[in-house]
């Protein structure tokens, strides 16, 4: 009798293999049975890692969701030079995100497809809210790390923007795959985000 693989390991394989099939075909077609197929599993391996399919969607999110925070905190930490230009800054952050969505376009893709199967169904709605609080509160932090960087508009409204823009260079890149016109997005929006700051001030 072939052994049971670990219960963690399971949910890992099928909450993977949910990715792949959801950024390729969307929610609608994810299925139980497309879900096990992709993970190569029987479909009672399911049924041994979840109580529900809501259940294996609402982990999917969690999932997608904290590799961005990864990939957010990964590029605010890339510079720790306080006296770096701070446009300079910015678009090294832009750019790292960039190599991460061009690497791994799947990851981006289901986070907008699960975004909105998130907002239609009751008990996950919830879902899309927070995870753009989340978003814009990391955003903010990292403005607040600039020390001495005094702002033209209050943190929180650039902080808004910087998500906004972020979700802009993402749905553009997914649609038409031309990372150099988005590396040259990048760069205004880089210079637009660096222009709020009125000086840096001695501290």
């Amino acid at each position: 009798m072939a052994q049971r693989r670990p219960l963690a390991e399971t949910r890992q394989l099928l909450v993977d293999a949910a990715i792949r099939v959801i950024a390729r075909q969307g929610v609608a077609s994810a299925s139980t049975r497309a879900i096990t197929a992709e993970a190569r599993v029987p479909l009672s391996a399911f049924h041994y890692a979840f109580d529900s399919y809501d259940h294996l969607i609402d982990r999917v999110i969690e999932s997608v969701t904290e590799g961005e925070r990864a990939i957010a905190v990964a590029a605010v930490e890339i510079d720790s030079d306080v006296d770096a230009d701070l446009e300079t800054v910015v678009l090294r952050a832009l750019d790292l995100y960039l190599d991460v969505l061009a690497a791994h376009p799947d990851q981006q893709q289901a986070l907008l497809e699960l975004m909105a199967y998130a907002q239609r169904t009751p008990g996950l709605e919830g879902r899309a809210r927070d995870y753009y609080a989340s978003s814009f509160a990391l955003a903010e932090g990292a403005l607040a790390t600039r020390a001495g960087v005094e702002w033209t508009v209050p943190p929180a409204e650039i902080a808004r923007l910087a998500i906004v823009l972020l979700d802009g260079l993402t749905t553009t890149w997914l649609a038409d795959r031309d990372t150099e016109a988005a590396r040259r997005t990048a760069r205004l929006a880089a210079a637009s985000l660096a222009g709020f700051a009125a000086q840096r001030v001695q501290v």
